[in-house]
């Protein structure tokens, strides 16, 4: 798997020091049987590939926070409905203003609930930069109730209550903010598995300093990482590096920003370079 390098965790850092950010992972499952994901450093442009292979027939997006301007304008700028259209996306927008809880810098569109087929979707987020971005996957083109439903439950809700599980016509749903954090929701693991393993390759090619093309992780380190109810954060400036492989080491624990990263290595995940492998070992 070949990932540029520029890439979330070569992006963001922590503090005026200008800590590297770390792969901090936490999965739950919730007693409905939803799986839930919350993950530090990746961009929804990452997950676009693997949306299309899983989601279902169609794709509902909204909020995309950007800073993409009409053709002569530096201040006006496009909606949802009309990125779609510049990447030749077969789209059908919705006005939505009154759903809305905040607006970025004016638009002269105001679709900015748009269906899309969940095959485009890596088309449509293929270098999108956007700091807010929200979509669910659905098994059919929705009702205007069914719409209006998702509006209410996506801007009404409580903070910690979950997207999927009153909406039994979605499987996933995925929110990224800033290009970076994180969360998704999934009936099924095969979402989480493959956001997982594309964040771990970009922090593995960020922390090597090398352009060296890493294979996808195999499904024992997975597992591990996306074992429920258990966090692991892995810090760059504790990352080993040799000529042949590269060791990051996995510590227990959550981390937000604000908060100290965790020290304390409890295993240690290593990839070597010219074998193509992964191991999960004690620290």
């Amino acid at each position: 798997m070949a990932i540029s390098r520029a890439n979330a965790f070569l992006v963001n850092t922590i503090g005026p020091t200008g800590t590297p950010f770390p792969f901090r992972v936490r999965t739950e499952v919730t007693p409905a049987g939803i799986w839930t994901l919350s993950l530090v450093a990746l961009d929804v442009s990452d997950v676009g590939p693997s949306w299309g292979d899983i989601a279902l027939p169609y794709t509902y997006v909204w909020d995309v926070g950007h800073y993409q301007f009409r053709p002569g304008s530096d201040r006006l700028l496009l909606d949802a409905e009309e990125i779609a259209r510049t990447r030749a996306i077969e789209v059908m927008g919705y006005e939505i203003e009154w759903a809305r809880t905040h607006r970025g810098p004016a638009r002269e569109g105001i679709r900015d609930l748009i269906r899309i087929r969940s095959s485009d979707l890596p088309r449509f987020v293929e270098d999108l930069h956007t700091y807010d971005f929200e979509m669910i996957d659905a098994s059919h083109e929705l009702s205007k109730a069914e719409l209006d439903e998702l509006m209410v439950i996506a801007h009404a809700r409580e903070p910690k209550a979950g997207m999927l599980d009153p909406l039994t016509w979605a499987s996933l749903y995925v929110s990224n903010h800033d290009a970076c954090y994180m969360w998704q929701e999934a009936r099924s693991n095969d979402l989480l598995r493959a956001t997982v393993s594309r964040a771990l390759v970009n922090f593995t090619i960020a922390s090597s300093h090398t352009d060296l093309e890493v294979t996808a992780p195999n499904p024992r380190v997975l597992d591990h990482l996306i074992e429920p109810a258990t966090a692991w954060t892995a810090p760059q400036d504790m990352v080993t590096l040799s000529e042949d492989a590269i060791r990051l080491a996995v510590c227990r624990g959550d981390w937000k920003l604000g908060q100290n990263l965790p020290r304390e290595a409890a295993y240690m995940v290593q990839y070597r370079f010219k074998a193509g492998t992964w191991e999960w070992l004690a620290a």
